[in-house]
């Protein structure tokens, strides 16, 4: 097989199942909230982040928010992966 062939061969396999939506989207877990000082503007950046990734069509993204420093954390917990294959 000649070098363009095998190139062509290659960028089909990677880009026809993310055109085609074949392939299922990957998950995403984004962690935001309480950050280490006044420069990381995590309530700007995460939904920039999480709609560019989106956007791609290969990404599923959820968005889990920590709590305050102090806070209890009892409450937060991930996005439940249920009906997820598992990456185990």
């Amino acid at each position: 097989m000649s070098m363009p062939t095998r190139a062509f061969v290659l960028a089909a396999l990677i880009v026809i199942p993310a055109v085609t939506g074949a392939a299922p989207r990957l998950p995403v877990m984004l962690l935001d909230g309480e950050s280490g000082g006044p420069w990381h503007k995590w309530q700007l950046t995460t939904p920039v982040l999480k709609k560019q990734l989106e956007e791609t069509g290969l990404f599923q993204v959820d968005v889990v928010t920590a709590p305050p420093a102090g806070a209890d954390f009892t409450a937060s917990s991930p996005p439940s992966r249920a009906g997820r294959r598992s990456t185990r």
